[in-house]
């Protein structure tokens, strides 16, 4: 409805008029896509700081684990020094299954040290557009300001008829392919996938380290 009544008023309007509808919806275009770029970037910080806070807790295990069969490659020396053969063979068994405990932690780990380099260069991605973005918004204001206070000039001298100076401002600072580039809906990150990865990769970890006894 809005958008229809907006159709309908241009009828009414004048080229001045229609020119600075224009240039006001090609900022509002770059404004929208920096608030979302913005928001995209905030839900990719939080997903990278829960998938580093879980990488902490999962080096912590890994380096639990290596004190354990270091400990126990201690206990093996002591038993085979006191010929105790079927202790250290008990605690050779403990080894093993402790390295395959190991073996199962350090794939957990390098698939989710894989995902975190996923998500940082995703938001290193994102902060570059962002930037980039900031300083095309920053530069068209200038243009739109400067663009005015010609069309006021062009106006005076040219005694109301601005069409063509209306045309070549248009070509010089409004860049159409510029308008599929800045569409929201084509970068939009889905918080709700990423909490749903986040969910899914410490299931997994916690199957394996609960069936294992990690």
């Amino acid at each position: 409805m809005k958008n229809l009544k907006k159709k309908i008023t241009r009828f009414f309007k004048t080229d001045k008029e229609l020119f600075i509808e224009e240039l006001n919806d090609y900022r509002q275009i770059l404004d929208d896509a920096i608030k979302i770029l913005e928001e995209n970037i905030q839900i990719l910080k939080l997903a990278l700081a829960k998938h580093i806070e879980i990488g902490h807790y999962l080096d912590m295990k890994q380096s639990n684990k290596l004190i354990r069969i270091e400990s126990i490659n201690k206990l093996v020396t002591q038993y085979v020094d006191h010929k105790k053969d079927t202790a250290a063979r008990e605690m050779i068994r403990e080894k093993v299954k402790e390295q395959q405990k190991l073996q199962c932690l350090n794939e957990i780990i390098d698939m989710h040290n894989q995902r975190i380099q996923e998500y940082q260069y995703r938001l290193n991605k994102a902060l570059c557009v962002l930037d980039n973005d900031k300083s095309n918004r920053e530069a068209f204001i200038i243009k739109q300001k400067i663009a005015l206070q010609e069309l006021v000039i062009s106006e005076k001298l040219d005694r109301g008829n601005c069409k063509k100076h209306i045309e070549r401002i248009k070509r010089e600072i409004i860049d159409k392919e510029s308008y599929k580039e800045l569409n929201p809906k084509e970068d939009t990150v889905n918080e709700v996938l990423i909490d749903s990865e986040i969910e899914k990769e410490l299931s997994i970890f916690k199957l394996n380290y609960s069936s294992s006894n990690v």
